[in-house]
């Protein structure tokens, strides 16, 4: 087990009053020398707490130093009574599953019902008279509810001065099991699963009981799907409850309020619902913390929710996101009054079934702005190549010509855009697996996430109008940096080849083949990265309910279509100069541009002016060999 491992589990050791071998912290002499002084400090600070908790427990009993008789204190044995038990009232205990703050979870058999079940047996510090008969009260109006998604409470029995809930035993694998070996779920998958929880608490609600402790732990999905609302043992009324009762609840989980010692409300299990939606999709928490005091300062930041799960999971949408936003809210007014109210905004962020009828209008609609799009840009390439060439008068280009030209040059474009969207999913979805599953890597991922936020701060970008300022100015200096690179090329495919210097037409040779490649790669990849954080600041944009400024969307279309034109310029004349037959004129070889009427227009390499108008009736042309590459003598020559 690594350090961070080992400081995570003894983090929520304490937190859920389970027991800690302290000294097994640093049995091993690698892993106490990989501690830093830090992590020394914290692991007292626990013990300290775990210490004091211990002794709150002792004092519940009324029995600090020990029995009368000289034997050890309940919470001194209650380690031990958990390991020995085999037998519970006329329940048969075959093997402990679970250990919690409030107690023991074991799977027994009910030799009167004849099925196993579920019981969880509460610790000893539960024995006060007055706790053990309201939980003995709350216990049986849990046993009330009926619920498919709320675990059945068979029972609730007190035996030899414990107290215990009988419930039905459940078959299948908790949430946070499932994040652990799975990683962070979709926001669909989340979504429905949180959806049966809302349920479930709505009814417990509806009983004048809260459930304090809503965790990933504590929700089961059953082998046949069934999700389960389970553990009940922290579940107390709605009042005012003592300091105890209080405390219970996991530190990441909890509602501000309830850190501070407020009772537990409905609203207090709406704010750890909203952590649940966070962690099932993003394998973290929206306040994280060393102790339950960083937790607390993290709360009282007030960080932002929707921003930083979108950092996380940039794909969720947004009405995902302003549902987990609100639920997370501070303020307990602010949140959802109800888990039923939570219910359904969750339910509205699953997108109407759309009728095929408008499936079919969004296809149609989709093809044509496609093939609009295709067909300029074949337009705009063809007609920069006819214009270099001097051939427009003798072009027979077609509308379909053009979507062939259009198609033809947007492939590699649509290609590197699919290939980088894939490369970035990829890192994402290796990000995620990596930070659920590995302590060491979500430390060096927080570290890296609080790096970016200070930077973010220092330059401003929390500001809408500061990143789209900087999202234009890059698009455009990336832009200027490309033109300025690839200045020859650019000339060489806007003068006229016909009279153009030799110099600017070898940059159109064979052997520069490859810079018009490299000049298209690099503008795609600039649009399709510069088009990506627009749309990423638009939806950030709307979760923190501000406005992009007015100036920035026509500004950036105007770069961005200054950009494409760039881009599709050079495509045909980069890449169809050698579509040309080579006929002898005059002892010369010249290419053939075009021919009409008994006219042929000519490009003869070695005379100047290049382009030559030729009458086929008085002049004939005979072919020589195969088509050559129009610019192929503006090379070098080899030796």
């Amino acid at each position: 087990m690594s350090e961070l491992a080992l400081l995570d589990d003894v983090r929520r050791r304490v937190a859920d009053r389970e027991a800690v071998d302290w000294d097994a912290c640093t049995r091993d002499p690698q892993l106490a020398r990989a501690l830093s002084d830090d992590d020394l400090r914290e692991l007292a600070f626990l013990r300290v707490l775990d210490e004091i908790g211990v002794v709150h427990s002792q004092l519940q009993t009324g029995d600090l130093l020990g029995g009368e008789d000289g034997t050890d204190t309940p919470a001194a044995v209650r380690a031990a009574d958990d390991d020995t038990l085999t037998a519970w009232g006329r329940y048969r205990l075959d093997e402990k599953v679970g250990r919690g703050g409030f107690g023991s979870v074991y799977r027994a058999w009910d030799p009167v019902l004849e099925m196993p079940v579920a019981i969880k047996i509460l610790h000893r510090r539960y024995g006060d008279r007055q706790l053990t008969d309201r939980l003995l009260r709350e216990g049986r109006a849990l046993a009330q509810i009926t619920h498919p998604h709320v675990v059945r409470v068979l029972n609730v029995e007190e035996h030899e001065g414990r107290l215990g809930l009988v419930m039905e035993f459940l078959r299948g694998e908790t949430m946070d099991a499932m994040i652990e070996s799975q990683g962070a779920m979709n926001d669909r998958e989340a979504t429905v699963i949180v959806e049966d929880v809302c349920r479930a608490l709505a009814v417990v609600h509806a009983h004048g009981l809260v459930h304090r402790d809503v965790k990933a732990r504590n929700i089961i999905r059953e082998h046949a799907g069934r999700i389960v609302l389970m553990d009940f043992g922290a579940g107390l009324s709605q009042r005012p409850s003592d300091d105890e009762a209080a405390a219970v609840g996991t530190p990441l989980y909890s509602a501000p309020e309830t850190l501070r010692g407020a009772a537990a409300t409905p609203a207090s299990d709406v704010y750890s619902v909203g952590v649940l939606l966070y962690h099932l999709v993003s394998g973290r928490y929206p306040y994280e913390g060393r102790s339950v005091d960083a937790i607390q300062d993290a709360q009282a930041r007030g960080a932002d929710v929707s921003a930083a799960l979108l950092a996380l999971r940039p794909n969720v949408p947004m009405s995902f996101v302003l549902v987990v936003e609100r639920a997370l809210a501070i303020d307990p007014h602010e949140r959802y009054e109800s888990a039923a109210a939570l219910l359904r905004d969750l339910a509205g962020t699953h997108e109407a079934a759309v009728p095929w009828k408008q499936w079919v209008v969004r296809a149609l609609v989709g093809t044509g702005a496609l093939l609009v799009v295709l067909t300029l840009a074949g337009m705009l390439t063809a007609a920069n190549y006819n214009q270099v060439l001097g051939r427009s008068a003798f072009s027979t280009d077609t509308v379909f010509d053009y979507l062939r030209l259009g198609r033809r040059s947007l492939l590699m474009p649509m290609v590197l855009a699919l290939l980088g969207a894939g490369v970035i999913g990829a890192l994402f979805a290796l990000r995620n697996v990596l930070v659920a599953a590995s302590a060491t890597v979500r430390a060096f991922d927080t570290r890296v996430l609080s790096a970016c936020d200070r930077a973010a701060g220092r330059l401003g970008l929390a500001d809408p109008g500061v990143c789209a300022c900087w999202i234009a100015l890059l698009t455009a200096a990336v832009l200027g940096a490309v033109w300025f690179t690839y200045a020859p090329l650019l000339h060489a495919v806007t003068r006229d080849a016909s009279t153009a210097a030799p110099d600017l037409l070898r940059e159109l040779s064979p052997a520069h083949e490859q810079d018009p490649i490299y000049y298209r790669m690099v503008l795609a990849l600039t649009g399709a990265t510069s088009v990506t954080l627009w749309c990423l600041l638009a939806r950030t944009t709307r979760a923190r309910s501000q406005r992009l400024p007015g100036w920035f969307v026509p500004v950036q279309v105007s770069i961005l279509v200054l950009l494409y034109a760039s881009m599709q310029l050079p495509y045909r004349l980069a890449n169809d100069a050698d579509e040309f037959g080579v006929v002898t004129w005059r002892g010369q070889q010249c290419h053939v541009l075009g021919t009409k009427a008994g006219e042929a227009l000519l490009f003869c390499p070695s005379l100047q002016p290049r382009r030559r108008l030729v009458n086929t009736a008085s002049e004939p042309l005979p072919p020589v060999g195969e088509p050559t590459h129009l610019f192929a003598a503006f090379g070098p020559r080899s030796n």
